[in-house]
Protein backbone atom coordinates (compact mmCIF):
# COMPACT_ATOMS: atom_id res chain seq x y z
CA UNK A 1 0.00 0.00 0.00
CA UNK A 2 2.79 2.51 0.75
CA UNK A 3 4.31 1.54 -2.70
CA UNK A 4 0.73 2.79 -3.93
CA UNK A 5 0.61 6.03 -1.84
CA UNK A 6 4.56 6.67 -3.08
CA UNK A 7 3.36 6.41 -6.76
CA UNK A 8 0.48 8.26 -6.60
CA UNK A 9 1.79 11.12 -4.67
CA UNK A 10 5.07 11.57 -7.15
CA UNK A 11 2.44 11.73 -10.16
CA UNK A 12 0.18 14.70 -8.57
CA UNK A 13 4.06 16.34 -7.76
CA UNK A 14 4.70 16.07 -11.63
CA UNK A 15 1.01 17.05 -12.08
CA UNK A 16 1.38 20.04 -10.77
CA UNK A 17 5.40 20.95 -11.63
CA UNK A 18 4.82 21.20 -15.32
CA UNK A 19 0.88 22.62 -15.39
CA UNK A 20 2.05 26.71 -15.53
CA UNK A 21 -1.68 27.06 -14.03
CA UNK A 22 -0.12 28.26 -10.05
CA UNK A 23 0.16 31.92 -9.79
CA UNK A 24 2.60 33.77 -8.56
CA UNK A 25 3.05 33.77 -4.75
CA UNK A 26 1.49 30.14 -4.63
CA UNK A 27 2.26 27.02 -3.77
CA UNK A 28 0.49 23.50 -3.75
CA UNK A 29 -0.20 21.29 -0.90
CA UNK A 30 -0.16 17.29 -1.54
CA UNK A 31 -0.14 14.56 0.47
CA UNK A 32 -1.68 11.55 1.78
CA UNK A 33 -4.02 10.12 4.44
CA UNK A 34 -3.72 6.61 6.29
CA UNK A 35 -4.60 5.00 9.16
CA UNK A 36 -2.80 3.15 11.86
CA UNK A 37 -2.17 0.09 10.09
CA UNK A 38 -1.10 2.07 7.07
CA UNK A 39 -4.29 1.69 4.71
CA UNK A 40 -4.92 4.60 2.37
CA UNK A 41 -8.13 6.39 3.73
CA UNK A 42 -10.44 7.27 0.79
CA UNK A 43 -13.03 10.64 1.83
CA UNK A 44 -10.64 12.12 4.80
CA UNK A 45 -11.58 16.20 4.28
CA UNK A 46 -8.04 18.14 4.54
CA UNK A 47 -8.36 22.07 4.99
CA UNK A 48 -5.73 24.62 4.92
CA UNK A 49 -7.33 26.36 8.19
CA UNK A 50 -8.62 30.16 7.67
CA UNK A 51 -8.32 29.88 3.77
CA UNK A 52 -11.38 28.06 2.64
CA UNK A 53 -9.09 25.37 0.60
CA UNK A 54 -10.24 21.85 1.04
CA UNK A 55 -9.39 18.62 -0.54
CA UNK A 56 -11.16 15.27 -0.29
CA UNK A 57 -8.33 12.46 -0.15
CA UNK A 58 -8.96 9.79 -3.47
CA UNK A 59 -8.84 5.66 -2.94
CA UNK A 60 -5.16 5.64 -2.71
CA UNK A 61 -5.29 8.28 0.60
CA UNK A 62 -3.85 10.82 -1.96
CA UNK A 63 -4.93 14.48 -1.56
CA UNK A 64 -3.43 17.82 -3.81
CA UNK A 65 -4.40 21.45 -3.13
CA UNK A 66 -3.19 23.90 -5.59
CA UNK A 67 -3.17 28.13 -5.15
CA UNK A 68 -2.57 28.03 -1.84
CA UNK A 69 -1.02 31.32 -0.76
CA UNK A 70 2.95 30.96 0.48
CA UNK A 71 3.51 31.07 4.13
CA UNK A 72 3.03 29.22 6.93
CA UNK A 73 -0.41 27.50 7.50
CA UNK A 74 -2.13 24.92 9.46
CA UNK A 75 -3.66 21.68 7.89
CA UNK A 76 -6.60 19.88 9.34
CA UNK A 77 -7.43 16.40 8.57
CA UNK A 78 -10.89 15.11 9.09
CA UNK A 79 -12.83 11.64 9.25
CA UNK A 80 -15.87 10.17 9.97
CA UNK A 81 -14.91 7.57 13.10
CA UNK A 82 -10.99 8.76 13.14
CA UNK A 83 -9.09 11.17 15.63
CA UNK A 84 -8.52 14.49 13.81
CA UNK A 85 -5.00 15.88 12.81
CA UNK A 86 -3.05 18.69 12.46
CA UNK A 87 0.43 20.11 11.49
CA UNK A 88 2.08 23.50 10.05
CA UNK A 89 3.56 23.55 7.37
CA UNK A 90 5.41 26.43 4.60
CA UNK A 91 4.40 26.71 1.41
CA UNK A 92 6.70 28.40 -0.98
CA UNK A 93 5.82 30.25 -4.10
CA UNK A 94 6.14 28.21 -7.25
CA UNK A 95 6.73 24.57 -5.48
CA UNK A 96 5.13 21.68 -3.99
CA UNK A 97 4.78 21.19 0.06
CA UNK A 98 4.29 17.56 0.44
CA UNK A 99 2.65 16.62 3.99
CA UNK A 100 1.20 13.07 4.81
CA UNK A 101 -1.08 12.16 7.99
CA UNK A 102 -2.08 8.92 9.60
CA UNK A 103 -5.08 8.91 12.12
CA UNK A 104 -6.31 7.03 14.77
CA UNK A 105 -9.62 5.33 14.87
CA UNK A 106 -12.00 6.61 17.03
CA UNK A 107 -15.09 5.43 18.04
CA UNK A 108 -18.52 7.63 17.42
CA UNK A 109 -20.46 8.58 20.52
CA UNK A 110 -23.70 7.76 19.94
Amino acid sequence: MRRVLSFALLALAAAGAGSGVQAQGTGIILGGVVDTGNIPLQGAEVVVEGTGWTAITDQTGAYRIGGVPAGRHTLTVTMLGYAESSAQITVEAGQSTIRSFTLDAQPIDP
